[in-house]
């Protein structure tokens, strides 16, 4: 008999579904420097605080814990050697094109990050699942399956799993992310729904860094500018507040949601978290917000 799984809870503390979190080791000390000969001789200790890299770009920067300066970037795989670098190598053209010729060969590397699954509305079935890969120069990876099966339940919140994950979306019928609770507040009380402030973000990851706050959040599937007006009817008379990505496509997003949804939610507005945090980097979203000490 196959092991009974807990069905989700999304009663008042908003535990919703739970996510998968980093299952495997995505980087090792074989990348984190050029040459690991050299590297024994030549330490580099990376600090564990990742930061916003040089370029602009990402935020998974690591500084040189033992230089005053110096780090390097996971997600662009650029090693940035501190100003006195204590006999810090240098490249020879040998040396690069070997490096080069093994991150090559490392590219088709996946590890799984983490999961995030979608239930029916009514929240007695599976609907669909996200999982994000990273390669290991730090680049990410979606893929979506459909769930070809059934939840065979044993109580009200234990089941057993009948059926198997196949890639792809073929004939899915796709809603937001967190629907049974969505659905469970608008048939709460008035009160309970003036009070609550139903948070639409752009991510799966996003929802999950304010459930650990104590928030509602959704998002619709597939990413930025993928919202359809039959998404709106979940939100039927609720407060909601949509966060935008820091980026130009976020901007766009977040516009097409708060229009969609007049006449519908019982209020929308819009929150721009660079008027909370203005040096929040480009392209952040309030998963990096919540990481950077921002409170919502």
């Amino acid at each position: 008999m196959k092991q009974c799984k807990q069905k989700p809870n999304v009663t008042e503390n908003n535990n919703g579904l739970n996510s998968l979190e980093n299952s495997g080791q995505i980087f090792n000390s074989e990348n984190t420097t050029f040459n690991r000969e050299i590297q024994d001789k030549h330490p580099l200790v990376f600090s564990k605080a990742p930061t916003v890299c040089p370029c602009g770009e990402h935020k998974r920067f690591y500084k040189l814990a033992n230089h005053p300066d110096g780090g390097k970037c996971w997600s662009c795989e650029k090693f940035f050697p501190p100003t006195k670098s204590h006999g810090s190598p240098k490249i020879n053209k040998k040396e690069e094109e070997s490096s080069n010729q093994s991150k090559n060969r490392a590219k088709s590397l996946l590890t799984l990050e983490r999961i995030h699954t979608y239930w029916t509305n009514d929240g007695n079935n599976y609907l669909m699942q996200v999982r994000v890969f990273r390669d290991t120069e730090g680049r990410k990876s979606c893929f979506q399956y459909r769930w070809d099966g059934e939840l065979i339940w044993d109580s009200d919140v234990l089941f057993r799993e009948e059926g198997q994950w196949v890639r792809g979306l073929d004939n899915v019928h796709l809603t937001l992310y967190e629907a049974p609770l969505l659905l469970m507040l608008q048939n709460s009380s008035q009160d309970d729904k003036d009070k609550t402030i139903v948070f639409i973000v752009e991510g799966e990851k996003d929802c999950e860094a304010l459930r650990k706050k104590g928030h509602i959040a959704t998002c619709n599937p597939l990413g930025a500018g993928k919202w359809k007006s039959e998404f709106n009817e979940l939100l039927r008379g609720l407060v909601c507040c949509v966060i935008p990505d820091n980026d130009a496509p976020g901007l766009k997003h977040v516009q097409q949601i708060e229009a969609s949804l007049r006449g519908i939610a019982k209020s929308t507005f819009i929150l721009y978290l660079t008027e909370l945090m203005p040096d929040l980097p480009h392209k952040g979203d309030v998963s990096d917000y919540i990481e950077l000490g921002g409170v919502l």
